[in-house]
């Protein structure tokens, strides 16, 4: 969420919060954020506060509207609103306008986090507010220069040295403000294996994982208009992986050639290093061509079946997977190696006639849900 005014607030690392993070607020200011949501019926703000003469006083409202105020105790409490809130894109604000301070006292809000409950039986969206993110790369800087490595047909090297061609560039964008706009026609192929590509890469520590730790990621996705749409026909294509630092297919990934006009999320199971004992497509969503995807997802890494797991959420909404589960439990990293790192763009096969352009939007790494929210 953004804090406005911005000085008014500061967020805090707090072991006893729900994710370990929160936003501390010691003076008059209102915290926001734009979502997409599903249709729902009520908010749960979980909140506590430091008392001066009397509780500190929240005030939530939905596009303007206040849909609840509450007193807030010392302890962490969650705060249950009724909200009418159709499907859609939805500004959530949270105000503390009664700060005092006192010579003895100092009357203050800690917020930990904002949640949306869908209507009826669809399952809770991850929080709109808290933690600290390890990995920016949304492009707000106008340039590729939050991310290690920029790869295409004309350039592989630092995101900060390259200059923008048709192949990735940053655009306006009307609804995520900038984007990256990756293009890839046929001969595209940058002389290293194996296909043609344009790719932003980060690096292990801060977009991927290594065994047993748990990430969260939130990005979106849209493809162009002319996008292909009969791609499983043409060869394969790739926009988003979860890449072993050790090369071959990645762990995890996310195609568009399992079938013509789907976006599929794909999970390759190795033995080692590019022996691939198992590629199982877990989710399929329609390209929707022109329209912005907007995707959470919670991965544990390990190199065993039973350890690792992929949860996702599309638009706000917690999916299932096509095998009935919300929790695909699976090896989401290649034994023996070290770990795994994020790329994003679009890669595919050599040969492929039709120009694709895919836009990257958003990108977020977190420890934990509350980080993927800036």
């Amino acid at each position: 969420m953004s804090l406005s005014p911005a000085g008014a607030g500061e967020p805090v690392r707090d072991p006893t919060a729900s994710r370990g993070s929160i936003i501390e607020i010691h003076s008059a200011a209102v915290a926001s954020k734009t979502v997409v949501t599903p249709a729902s019926q009520r908010l749960i703000i979980r909140a506590k506060g430091e008392p001066c003469d009397g509780a500190p006083v929240i005030d939530v409202a939905v596009d303007g509207h206040s849909v609840g105020t509450r007193s807030v105790s010392t302890s962490w409490t969650d705060y249950p609103l009724a909200a009418e809130i159709p499907t859609g894109s939805h500004t959530i604000a949270v105000t503390f306008a009664d700060p005092l301070s006192s010579g003895s006292c100092t009357r203050s809000l800690s917020l930990d986090s904002v949640r949306i409950v869908p209507s009826g039986n669809i399952k809770a969206a991850p929080p709109v507010l808290g933690g600290a993110a390890l990995f920016v790369g949304d492009y707000s800087t106008g340039d590729f220069s939050q991310w290690d490595v920029v790869q295409n047909r004309f350039y592989n090297s630092s995101g900060a040295g390259y200059t923008p061609t048709y192949a990735a560039a940053v655009v306006d964008d009307p609804v995520k403000g900038k984007a990256a706009r990756f293009e890839v026609r046929d001969g595209d192929y940058p002389g290293f294996p194996s296909g043609d590509r344009s790719e932003v890469q980060g690096t292990t520590a801060l977009s991927g994982g290594t065994e047993g730790q748990t990430r969260w990621y939130s990005f979106a996705v849209k493809f162009d208009p002319d996008f292909p749409q009969n791609h499983a026909s043409l060869g394969w294509g790739v926009t988003n992986q979860w890449h072993c630092n050790c090369g071959g297919s990645p762990p995890v990934g996310w195609d568009v050639n399992e079938k013509n006009g789907q976006w599929s999320l794909i999970v390759h199971k190795q033995s080692a290093p590019n022996v691939v004992i198992d590629r199982v497509d877990i989710y399929d969503t329609p390209l929707q061509v022109g329209s912005w995807h907007d995707v959470t997802m919670e991965i544990r890494y390990s190199a065993s079946d039973s350890d690792g797991y992929i949860r996702l959420w599309m638009n706000g909404v917690r999916q299932t997977f096509l095998d009935g589960s919300d929790t695909y439990t699976t090896r989401t990293m290649v034994p023996g190696t070290s770990g795994i790192y994020y790329k994003e763009g679009y890669y595919r096969q050599r040969g492929i006639a039709p120009t694709g352009v895919v836009y990257h939007a958003g990108f977020r790494a977190a420890a934990s849900e509350g980080g993927l929210v800036g």
